[in-house]
């Protein structure tokens, strides 16, 4: 599953020529909307009468807001029906997986692999820089950037 995934999001980069969130979003016709979330809500991807829409917290900042539309994005391209929310607040089933690949998506759609060996930054400044969590980082990029 892993190699499908950063697949998804070499071919959507390489498909729109970028690796722009909004500028994907507005491709896909996926509506990008930000609004007062509850705190532990930092985004959420969600499809109403066919029309897709990430929901992003208003006061998500830089660069944590460009991952978390990221990740929204892996939601609404690989787990298209499943609402996460859902199933973490009204079952017992804990949607660990989806949440994991979500952030792997995010990672490879954002860090350019070669401008970062060629940089040379670690893993935690990789995760700081573009606000992927560090674990999504190191299976995207290898243990090679370890720190």
């Amino acid at each position: 599953m892993t190699q499908k995934i950063v697949l998804l999001a070499q071919t959507l980069k390489q498909k729109y020529n970028t690796n722009n969130v909004t500028e994907l979003c507005r491709c896909l016709g996926i509506t990008l909307v930000r609004a007062d979330l509850p705190k532990r809500i930092t985004g959420f991807y969600m499809e109403a009468k066919e029309k897709q829409a990430i929901v992003i917290g208003a006061s998500v900042e830089a660069p944590f807001d460009t991952a978390c539309i990221a990740h929204e994005l892996g939601h609404a391209l690989l787990h298209k029906n499943i609402n996460t929310i859902f199933l973490s607040d009204s079952t017992n089933f804990v949607p660990g997986r989806y949440e994991r690949e979500a952030d792997l998506f995010a990672a490879a759609l954002l860090i350019d692999e070669e401008v970062v060996r060629a940089r040379g930054d670690s893993i935690e400044e990789i995760s700081q820089i573009t606000g992927v969590p560090a674990y999504a980082v190191e299976q995207f990029c290898g243990a090679s950037l370890r720190v």
